[in-house]
Protein backbone atom coordinates (compact mmCIF):
# COMPACT_ATOMS: atom_id res chain seq x y z
CA UNK A 1 0.00 0.00 0.00
CA UNK A 2 2.90 2.24 0.89
CA UNK A 3 4.34 1.83 -2.64
CA UNK A 4 0.93 2.28 -4.27
CA UNK A 5 0.37 5.64 -2.26
CA UNK A 6 4.00 7.01 -3.40
CA UNK A 7 2.22 8.13 -6.55
CA UNK A 8 0.56 11.12 -4.96
CA UNK A 9 3.51 12.70 -3.36
CA UNK A 10 1.10 15.16 -1.23
CA UNK A 11 0.01 12.67 1.26
CA UNK A 12 1.35 12.25 4.45
CA UNK A 13 1.06 8.45 4.90
CA UNK A 14 1.07 7.48 9.17
CA UNK A 15 1.34 3.91 9.56
CA UNK A 16 0.71 2.33 13.31
CA UNK A 17 2.23 -1.56 13.99
CA UNK A 18 3.54 -2.30 17.52
CA UNK A 19 6.48 -4.19 15.64
CA UNK A 20 7.88 -0.96 14.17
CA UNK A 21 10.26 1.39 14.69
CA UNK A 22 10.83 4.69 14.24
CA UNK A 23 13.99 3.78 11.89
CA UNK A 24 11.41 1.33 10.10
CA UNK A 25 8.93 3.56 9.12
CA UNK A 26 11.49 6.23 7.89
CA UNK A 27 13.01 3.98 5.85
CA UNK A 28 9.71 3.62 4.26
CA UNK A 29 9.26 7.39 3.84
CA UNK A 30 6.14 7.29 6.63
CA UNK A 31 5.63 8.58 10.10
CA UNK A 32 4.93 5.86 12.53
CA UNK A 33 2.09 7.21 15.17
CA UNK A 34 0.29 5.65 18.14
CA UNK A 35 -2.82 4.36 17.03
CA UNK A 36 -5.11 6.81 18.97
CA UNK A 37 -2.64 9.65 17.52
CA UNK A 38 -3.46 8.27 14.04
CA UNK A 39 -7.00 8.11 14.48
CA UNK A 40 -7.44 11.56 15.64
CA UNK A 41 -4.99 12.80 12.80
CA UNK A 42 -6.18 11.08 9.41
CA UNK A 43 -8.78 11.64 7.03
CA UNK A 44 -8.69 8.25 5.40
CA UNK A 45 -8.06 5.10 7.69
CA UNK A 46 -7.06 2.44 5.79
CA UNK A 47 -6.72 -1.32 8.14
CA UNK A 48 -4.45 -3.91 6.80
CA UNK A 49 -4.55 -6.11 9.64
CA UNK A 50 -4.93 -10.02 10.23
CA UNK A 51 -7.76 -11.15 10.97
CA UNK A 52 -7.22 -12.70 14.36
CA UNK A 53 -8.63 -12.41 17.87
CA UNK A 54 -5.68 -9.82 19.02
CA UNK A 55 -6.79 -7.79 15.81
CA UNK A 56 -11.08 -8.36 16.63
CA UNK A 57 -12.04 -4.66 17.96
CA UNK A 58 -8.73 -3.25 17.44
CA UNK A 59 -10.86 0.24 16.01
CA UNK A 60 -13.90 1.19 18.18
CA UNK A 61 -15.94 3.45 18.16
CA UNK A 62 -14.07 6.17 20.04
CA UNK A 63 -10.98 5.64 17.68
CA UNK A 64 -13.55 6.71 14.90
CA UNK A 65 -14.77 9.24 17.06
CA UNK A 66 -11.58 11.10 18.37
CA UNK A 67 -11.29 14.64 18.78
CA UNK A 68 -8.78 15.81 16.21
CA UNK A 69 -6.84 18.87 16.38
CA UNK A 70 -7.56 22.11 15.29
CA UNK A 71 -5.28 22.06 11.99
CA UNK A 72 -7.56 18.82 11.22
CA UNK A 73 -11.25 20.48 12.06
Amino acid sequence: MIELLAAFPHLQVVIYDPFFTGDDANALGVIKMELDELCASVDILSIHAPELPSTRHMIAAAQLAAPRGPERQ
